[in-house]
């Protein structure tokens, strides 16, 4: 019985502090960010906006060409505009609140298509290749 009731009240106490968590956080009005398009950036803390928090954004996070640049002040709604000039993570900061978005690029990068297109060149050209020694 004792068990019982100290396992109800330990629940009822995880429950109660679950829900008394603080929301915060740093989000974009519109997703995804893309390259070069404007994005609206919303600092919360408690679902109300954050007033004349520095934003700043690093980009490409947790490598050594990391770049780090002051966004802006956030007006008295918690938003800032942001124009993403790299595509790629971004690592977005405002006050003690963090986010990682992804930054898109704006439409298919041409080099990417023509390593695809020579990768896959190669790896089933090598793979015709193999199947026709094989079999004589």
């Amino acid at each position: 019985m004792r068990t019982q009731l100290f396992a109800s009240s330990l629940c009822g106490l995880l429950l109660l502090a679950a829900a008394a968590t603080v929301e915060a956080g740093v989000e974009l009005d519109a997703p995804p960010a893309v390259q070069g398009e404007a994005a609206t950036l919303v600092v919360t803390k408690n679902n109300e906006p954050l007033g004349e928090q520095l934003v700043k954004v690093t980009y490409y996070p947790n490598s050594e060409i990391k770049r780090t640049v002051e966004v802006g002040r956030t007006d008295a709604r918690g938003r800032v505009e942001w124009t993403p000039a790299h595509a790629g993570m971004a690592a977005i900061s405002a006050g003690d609140q963090n986010k990682t978005f992804g930054v898109r690029f704006p439409a298919m990068p041409i080099g990417a298509v023509v390593v695809f297109l020579i990768a896959g060149t190669l790896l089933f050209g090598g793979i015709a290749i193999g199947v026709k020694k094989l079999t004589g």
